[in-house]
């Protein structure tokens, strides 16, 4: 019925509706193609030059939900959704002038209000004439496709939403770690913006804007790299972040996953997860739970959860300590296995009925702890029951009587430490004065009980101010601890080392008779003249005073005066000089003979000269220390300035000066290069020649040794030695240029002394020695040129 109704159109030839070519490519359609486009995918039909359909396929008539009998009595603009309408209608004319038009998003209404969109392209056909007569119209059904991209945008903007909501940052680095896609959470926490960072280089990137965000942010750098270059899935790490506006932490964990299929294969997933929450949430948890543990751990009762099978599940330390265990012996093991046989009925007891019992553990000694037990149930949730058992010594309360004999044990043997303290010298940790007093006084009683002897050692470190004055109290604290070490070393270990005050010390000794005492007072001398004493940095020889006073030799038996004694014996070998012995005998220091004013008068004047000549013992003795660190200084080898004095000493003797005289000469040789000082390390130690203002620089040592004794009155003799020892014979040398006799005698002395032991020792500027031959020749040479002849024979002559 339809064919026919279409054959009467087309051979009608009277019908104005249709044209004869529309007819004719009807009647084409129909017999020729009918079949293949029926089954055609697309929807495609053909209008007459009005517009009417002339042609529907079976798919376009299908999707629009008509038959194709019935769209073929309808116009196109029938089936146009009102959407494209517009579009439709303001495209006629170009379609009519071109013939032929495309419409990507067109959309087709249905019969029963629905809607069809697809992509239209649409064509003209003419007559021979060039007129219009129809159009062709072939429209591709894009709906599902068009749903799905829909659909797909949809969940894309819910995933990247999604993703977005959530607390990571994603990327998504193809094989050349370019970002192809980031989150947009990018900006939140890296402060970056998400459309630039897409195509960057996610090494480059870090290196420069996010690394410098991480606390440490080289070794984050490292890891990150070292991620991207991984072919497997990496271990995660954590990271600390300063946040875009770097005032608030937060926390990161860093994953990285391989691309393995698609466009993409090759490159790498990194996510980065906040965890500052969980962080804060475990930090929190984690403090809680300290707290409770502690509160347990450190509970002065003790604490023991118990599990349904009394198996210990947790003990606190203050039971462990009750016991006497670790842990290790007590957890996983059932609590009866400490408990005494006759108490185990009091546990069920405990657990069931919740009444504080007492019962008796056994400890890991073996004795018994008397505790008081109670307990309180734990239940949480579908666990089986549990018991918290609340444990507190009292045994105290049984064992009082023991407890107070043990404390009057403890008391006692603490008195005793405390006393033993009050009779320790804090410094030396020697007896100390108190202690001698108290010692002699039993040792008086033996010894006239028994009638045994015994002696004092009563001896005085000389001249310690000035170690003190040289290097310090501090060095001066080891000195005197490394004495007594010495000492208690020295003598037998039955003596009693003591030190009676400042640098004063005793030694007691038992079962000794004077010449014993003297004997082991003879052996701490030796003992101290071959130890140096001091630190790592520093070692010096001392020098001890000894007085002795022996029991009954002495004829003195009272403290006071045995010590009296000994301190006057002392004194003695302290007016004869360093490492002197006196052994008191009985009237060996009394002053007879003398009363009255002169007597006094005598004695004061002897005690005012004994001062002074210590005084400038102690002064010469500083002086030394000084000159000592100068010849350090200077890299002359040890006992430099030692040798210079004896030798200076020696040739002014030769002349047969007075003591005085030799005296002068000496100490001016030992000041005369003091005022090295002054002098730059690096120019002592220069081990080539010297230029002009290092040699002038050098020269004002002179002068500076001469004005750093001019406080020192009896050193003003010396002074012009000291100025004049580097005056030479021929008046070449400084400060002055003296020639001969100008140039006073005692520094005439001095640099023949000083030239020998420069030429026999190594020096920073030549390291080898001369011989002793060798030496002399080069003195014979310059005498008369630097050196005075007659100081250059004698000294020949004392060397030969």
């Amino acid at each position: 019925m339809e064919k026919s109704f279409a054959m009467d159109k087309i051979f009608n030839t009277d019908s104005q509706e249709m044209s004869l070519v529309s007819r004719l490519l009807y009647q084409f359609i129909e017999e020729k193609y009918r079949p293949l486009l029926d089954e055609s995918s697309d929807l495609m039909c053909i209008t007459d030059r009005e517009g009417k359909f002339i042609y529907v396929n079976r798919k376009l008539a299908d999707s629009l939900g008509y038959t194709k009998k019935e769209l073929l009595g309808m116009h196109l603009r029938d089936i146009v959704a009102d959407d494209s309408m517009k579009a439709f209608q303001e495209s006629v004319k170009d379609f009519l002038k071109n013939g032929k038009i495309t419409f990507r998003s067109f959309v087709l209404k249905t019969r029963y209000k629905g809607a069809v969109t697809g992509e239209m392209h649409s064509m003209a056909f003419h007559d021979n004439g060039g007129k219009y007569c129809g159009a062709k119209a072939v429209f591709r059904d894009q709906t599902q496709l068009r749903a799905m991209e829909l659909l797909e945008r949809k969940y894309e903007s819910m995933l990247e939403d999604g993703i977005g909501a959530v607390d990571s940052v994603i990327f998504i680095l193809d094989p050349a770690f370019k970002i192809r896609w980031a989150t947009a959470t990018v900006e939140k926490y890296f402060g970056l913006d998400r459309t630039v960072v897409v195509g960057e280089d996610i090494r480059e990137l870090f290196r420069h804007k996010v690394a410098p965000l991480v606390s440490d942010g080289d070794s984050f750098l490292k890891k990150l790299l070292k991620s991207c270059e991984e072919a497997v899935d990496t271990q995660s790490f954590e990271c600390e972040f300063l946040g875009p506006k770097k005032n608030v932490g937060i926390a990161m964990e860093h994953r990285s996953f391989p691309i393995l299929h698609g466009d993409l294969k090759g490159g790498r997933i990194q996510v980065f997860r906040d965890i500052t929450q969980r962080k804060k949430a475990e930090e929190t948890l984690e403090y809680y739970y300290k707290k409770i543990h502690a509160i347990m751990e450190h509970a002065v009762e003790g604490i023991v959860e118990l599990r349904t099978d009394n198996t210990i599940g947790f003990v606190n330390k203050s039971f462990l300590r009750m016991m006497g265990r670790d842990e290790m012996q007590m957890l996983n093991r059932e609590l009866s296995e400490f408990i005494v046989s006759g108490d185990l009925p009091k546990l069920a007891s405990i657990k069931l009925i919740r009444k504080a019992c007492e019962i008796a553990f056994v400890r890991s000694d073996g004795t018994l702890l008397h505790a008081l037990v109670s307990s309180i149930p734990l239940v949480f949730g579908s666990q089986a029951p549990h018991a918290l058992c609340f444990i507190s010594d009292i045994t105290e309360t049984k064992m009082a009587a023991e407890k107070l004999r043990d404390a009057n044990l403890t008391l006692r043997a603490l008195n005793n430490t405390l006393l033993d303290l009050s009779l320790r010298d804090t410094r030396t940790g020697v007896y100390n004065y108190r202690y001698l007093h108290e010692r002699l006084a039993e040792e008086v009683k033996r010894a006239k009980r028994y009638m045994r002897p015994f002696s004092l050692i009563l001896m005085d470190i000389d001249f310690f101010k000035a170690v003190n004055d040289s290097y310090g109290h501090s060095f001066g604290d080891v000195v005197l601890k490394e004495f007594c070490e010495l000492l208690k070393k020295t003598v037998r270990e039955t003596d009693i080392v003591i030190r009676s005050g400042g640098e004063e010390f005793v030694v007691l000794l038992s079962d000794t008779d004077g010449f014993g005492a003297w004997t082991a007072a003879h052996k701490i001398v030796k003992a101290l003249e071959a130890t140096p004493i001091g630190d790592e940095n520093r070692k010096v020889i001392i020098s001890v005073s000894i007085g002795i006073c022996s029991y009954p030799d002495s004829g003195r038996s009272e403290v006071a005066a045995l010590i009296d004694a000994a301190d006057e014996s002392m004194y003695q070998s302290k007016k004869e000089g360093r490492n002197r012995i006196t052994v008191f005998q009985k009237g060996a220091f009394a002053r007879e003979g003398r009363s009255g004013p002169q007597a006094s008068l005598e004695e004061l004047r002897d005690r005012l000269e004994n001062i002074s000549a210590r005084n400038e013992a102690s002064l010469l003795e500083v002086l030394l220390s000084a000159v000592r660190d100068v010849d350090q200084r200077m890299g002359y080898p040890a006992g430099h300035i030692d040798r210079v004095l004896s030798g200076v000493e020696r040739l002014a003797q030769a002349f047969s000066f007075p003591d005085p005289e030799v005296r002068k000469i000496r100490r001016a040789a030992l000041a005369c290069d003091v005022g090295m000082v002054s002098v730059p390390q690096e120019l002592l130690s220069w081990p080539g020649p010297l230029v002009e203002d290092q040699r002038r620089l050098i020269h004002q040592h002179c002068v500076h040794s001469a004005d750093a004794i001019r406080s020192l009155p009896f050193l003003a003799a010396a002074r012009g030695d000291i100025l004049s020892h580097h005056e030479r014979f021929d008046g070449k040398g400084y400060p002055e240029g003296l020639r001969g006799p100008q140039i006073p005698f005692g520094a005439r002395i001095i640099p023949v002394v000083e030239t020998y032991e420069a030429l026999t020792s190594a020096r920073p500027y030549r390291k080898q020695p001369y011989s002793k031959a060798e030496s002399l020749e080069i003195i014979r040479r310059e005498s008369s040129r630097q050196f005075d002849p007659l100081v250059v024979e004698q000294f020949l002559k004392i060397c030969g």
